[in-house]
């Protein structure tokens, strides 16, 4: 594993439940929500706002993480985990949970790093989702691109 790595204590225990995610939408294969409890009940849905994702969950059958992105409905960063929904062999919806980055952010500060370490979470385009000093400032930015892996 990586030094940086290997310096941190393993992580705390935590159960992984609806709670953990801001919303949990359900799209159909074309792309059109179906189901979204962030927006009120009469509403009309917009478009999911991570299609590439949700058209790669029925290509592929296999779940997907997005990298930071803002939501077609929340209007605001997030990241979104997209699964298959099956109908025995066949892929018929994508169900995806919504996190937000401040989830992310109350993980980290509820860490018991030590005050001058920084920790940073960041999407596989190495663009920052969280963080555990001025996050407000480097929401969405890149990393540094001398940081070891």
């Amino acid at each position: 594993p990586s030094p940086l790595l290997s310096a941190l204590p393993p992580p705390a225990p935590m159960a992984c439940s609806a709670a953990f995610f801001h919303t949990i939408a359900v799209s159909a294969p074309a792309g059109p929500q179906l189901v979204n409890p962030a927006q009120p009940w009469g509403r009309p849905l917009p478009k999911t706002g991570v299609a590439a994702q949700v058209e790669l969950v029925i290509a592929t059958g296999q779940a997907e993480v997005s990298g930071l992105t803002i939501g077609a409905l929340l209007k605001r960063p997030l990241i979104s985990v997209a699964v298959p929904v099956r109908s025995g062999q066949t892929v018929t919806y994508v169900m995806t949970g919504v996190l937000l980055p401040s989830r992310l952010q109350k993980i980290i500060s509820n860490s018991s790093q030590p005050a001058d370490r920084i920790i940073a979470i960041f999407d596989k385009s190495s663009i920052i989702a969280a963080r555990s000093h001025d996050t407000a400032l480097l929401l969405g930015a890149c990393v540094a691109p001398t940081l070891p892996a």
